[in-house]
């Protein structure tokens, strides 16, 4: 038997010996009938406690920080009216198709430091503009001026052939250009019809979930649906996901709440339920503050291992880049968690784990997760998070209903974890320093709406 057909023997063994077959555990067959569908409902956290240990794997959270002044147009509100509050101009995206490109934070957000006879009268400084905002993480205004320096620059001029010298050579400014790409590209993944309509959307399934402990006002909530007709990559895997989520009010500073996600050599695997590895690296500037996870689960919820490797970039936002779909956001931080090549050994500037034998890489992952503060809750962050991921196995493996509550018990894990382990302990943990370390960085990422001073004067 093939190696995929030997897997699946072995899952569906390791499922009955650990009682997690879905019919075994009533979470109804994989052709999503109607028992399935019955299960759409609320997730009380004491059902997530009683599936495991807490503590899930932070490197595939699904999450996206929702900044909002009341809840009048929040899709989580009760009754709340989806589709109200998505609606985008048809000028700005057609109903069919969805846009070439979407509006993001660029040539407005850069502007206050780059005038546009800046590019003639002194393209060194331009450059070393460029370059601060790459120091504090602002990719798509340091992509926007770079694109415009690159167009402008005169190399009739000595000091236009030295930048354009380094334009074509300098290993930050590279980074930057394909970061930025990767992100655009992920990007146009969201359209209105994407996400997640009114209740009678039957594309998707829907689990809420509430937990006091984390906060009086923490809510999330998780919808997830196979990837349909365009969406579906024809090289991908087998079975392929659309995950959304949007979570409001977790007791956590922005900066702090980053920190988090881009520090990954310090999450630890005894805070993550049934992880068998946690590992991290992390880059600085010439890599543009990314980070590298690899986390391998065996969660008996699933007939399977899981071996996740993403790596994670991070862009500060003075203006929001989901005006158009989602408008109610203001400035914050944007991260995204993409899967490597399944044949890689080095991808992004990072060295690669090696497979691990009998668990299954996930493939194609992709996910956006836009960080925002609170206005009313000081000291409190929103989240949304959108992405498309694969699992190389047969979709009848992994119904929606079974992974449904995979996910449940994965986020408030998730969060239960850092609130327990890394909130409540902060002092004594190594986030502060690492923050100290990388001050330019963490300041504009704690404070995603300040323009910093430019780094050389007019």
């Amino acid at each position: 038997a093939c190696e995929a057909a030997q897997l699946i023997q072995d899952s569906a063994r390791r499922g009955r010996r650990a009682g997690a077959p879905s019919a075994a555990m009533g979470l109804g067959c994989s052709c999503q009938c109607s028992r399935a569908q019955e299960l759409q409902g609320e997730l009380t956290a004491e059902h997530v406690k009683s599936g495991g240990a807490v503590g899930f794997a932070q490197s595939e959270t699904f999450v996206d920080v929702l900044p909002r002044d009341d809840g009048a147009r929040s899709p989580l509100a009760v009754g709340g009216n989806f589709k109200q509050a998505l609606e985008i101009s048809p000028t700005t995206c057609s109903t069919q198709e969805p846009p070439a490109s979407l509006p993001s934070p660029t040539q407005a957000d850069s502007a206050s430091r780059i005038a546009d006879d800046d590019v003639a009268a002194d393209p060194e400084r331009v450059l070393a503009t460029i370059k601060e905002l790459c120091g504090e993480g602002r990719i798509f205004e340091a992509a926007a001026a770079l694109q415009d320096l690159t167009t402008k620059v005169d190399v009739s001029t000595e000091s236009g052939k030295s930048v354009k010298a380094q334009i074509d050579t300098d290993p930050m400014l590279a980074n930057l250009r394909e970061m930025h790409a990767r992100m655009k590209t992920t990007m146009e993944i969201i359209t209105p019809e994407a996400l997640p309509g009114q209740s009678h959307d039957s594309r998707w399934v829907h689990t809420r979930v509430q937990e006091k402990s984390i906060g009086p006002q923490f809510l999330s909530d998780i919808y997830l649906r196979f990837a349909q007709g365009k969406e579906r990559d024809p090289k991908g895997s087998s079975t392929q996901l659309v995950i959304c989520g949007y979570l409001q009010a977790f007791p956590c500073e922005l900066d702090k709440f980053i920190s988090v996600y881009r520090e990954t050599d310090l999450y630890m695997k005894e805070w993550i339920a049934d992880c068998e590895r946690s590992e991290g690296q992390v880059h600085g500037i010439e890599n543009l503050f990314a980070a590298m996870s690899h986390i391998v689960n065996a969660s008996p919820i699933l007939p399977m291992k899981l071996q996740v490797v993403s790596i994670r970039n991070f862009a500060v936002c003075s203006q929001s880049p989901f005006n158009a779909q989602l408008p109610d956001r203001g400035p914050g931080v944007l991260v995204m968690d993409f899967g490597v090549p399944a044949d890689a050994t080095k991808h992004a500037g990072f060295d690669l784990p090696q497979h691990v034998h009998r668990a299954v890489r996930l493939a194609g992952m992709s996910m956006i997760l836009y960080f925002t503060p609170r206005a009313d809750l000081p000291g409190h962050c929103d989240v949304f998070a959108f992405g498309k991921t694969g699992v190389p196995v047969p979709q009848w493996l992994v119904p929606l209903s079974l992974l449904k509550r995979f996910l449940s018990h994965h986020f408030l894990s998730v969060f239960i974890a850092i609130k327990t382990h890394i909130v409540n302990n902060w002092d004594s943990l190594a986030y502060a320093e690492r923050m100290q370390n990388c001050p330019t960085f963490y300041r504009a990422a704690g404070a995603p709406s300040l323009a910093a001073a430019p780094a050389v004067a007019p």
